[in-house]
């Protein structure tokens, strides 16, 4: 990832801090600061700082910048539940789990869009020699990886919009995106075992 990209994705965890400084100081109370400092001060620190250490973990793995899309739509991600937890925190939203649900939806509806586009060899995806060597099935298992995600993530807005707070609708809805990485990882399973009596 050049230099340069990193201005998205720093601009985004920026504008973390720059949020809850908002919020903080012009959306509440000076009574409710003071009470609640300890939950304000956990909202407008520990996000932003997992924010930035995902940043540098994803940065280091991912040095070509193969898969900078999918770090800057986790940075984008983080911004809006960074966003959701000050809205609840100050009164803005009443409650952080149908919005929060929708949110994470949307989030695995782009990385299911996001994952069939990882070149072949990207750190980033399903990074093993079985698919390396094989460019065929590498593109076959990321769009059936993507396919469930997008699904996954269809369930998850619907749940949120309809606002489905059980256990039992989540589970559900992420059960595509489980089934995607089973066969995930039964075909590469199976690929590494083909290769490596192949080389015997």
């Amino acid at each position: 990832m050049g230099v340069a990209r990193w201005w998205a994705p720093l601009g985004l965890i920026w504008l973390e801090w720059l949020l809850s400084a908002y919020v903080i100081e012009k959306k509440l109370p000076r009574e409710l600061r003071d009470t609640a400092s300890p939950v304000l001060t956990g909202a407008m620190i520990t996000l932003p700082l997992l924010s930035m250490l995902l940043l540098a973990v994803l940065r280091r793995i991912d040095r070509r910048g193969d898969g900078y899309l999918i770090v800057l739509w986790g940075m984008t991600f983080f911004f809006v539940v960074h966003a959701l937890v000050l809205s609840v925190v100050s009164g803005i939203l009443p409650e952080l789990h149908p919005s929060l649900m929708v949110a994470t939806g949307i989030w695995l509806l782009g990385m299911g869009i996001l994952l069939p586009l990882l070149p072949v060899g990207s750190p980033m995806g399903l990074h093993c020699r079985a698919l390396v060597t094989n460019p065929g099935r590498w593109c076959h298992i990321h769009r059936w990886l993507g396919a469930g995600v997008v699904v996954s993530g269809v369930g998850l807005v619907g749940s949120g919009c309809f606002d489905q707070r059980s256990a039992i609708a989540v589970i559900v809805a992420l059960l595509p995106a489980l089934a995607a990485g089973i066969y995930a990882a039964h075909t590469v399973r199976t690929l590494t075992s083909l290769l490596n009596k192949s080389t015997e």
